[in-house]
């Protein structure tokens, strides 16, 4: 079964200009800053146990994996009893298309391991399962 580990851009006028009416915000490049917003995202559904939309935002290999159910089982077991009031502190290295977060959450439990985050379609995707 899963380990839960779950733990998530302003473009200037210059940029804008330079995409004009035909961008697509699926072709956009990653940006840390889109990269926070998905963890912030993240980190809501956490604090309020949404484990079934939180599912959505894992890569395609990892729902491939696990079941919603299971992994909504999974995450409510692993985050019992946890404070999450209060922000996370994030650590982001960005590579590309990919990014490694390490997440100290409010209440200071975890296992603080690096986390795969993935850019794909336009999303930033859960992807360390």
């Amino acid at each position: 079964m899963m380990k839960a580990s779950i733990v998530i851009s302003l473009a200037g006028a210059a940029m804008l200009a330079l995409t004009g009416c035909s961008s697509d915000d699926s072709s956009a490049a990653p940006t840390e800053d889109s990269l926070r917003a998905a963890l912030d995202a993240q980190y809501s559904r956490l604090q309020t146990a949404d484990w079934t939309t939180d599912y959505d935002h894992l890569s395609q290999r990892c729902q491939d994996m696990f079941t919603r159910e299971d992994y909504a089982a999974a995450a409510a077991k692993a985050y019992e009893g946890r404070d999450f009031s209060g922000p996370q502190e994030l650590a982001i290295t960005m590579d590309g298309d990919s990014a490694t977060v390490v997440a100290t959450s409010f209440d200071g439990k975890g296992n603080k391991a690096p986390m795969t985050w993935r850019y794909v379609d336009g999303e930033w995707v859960y992807d360390n399962c």
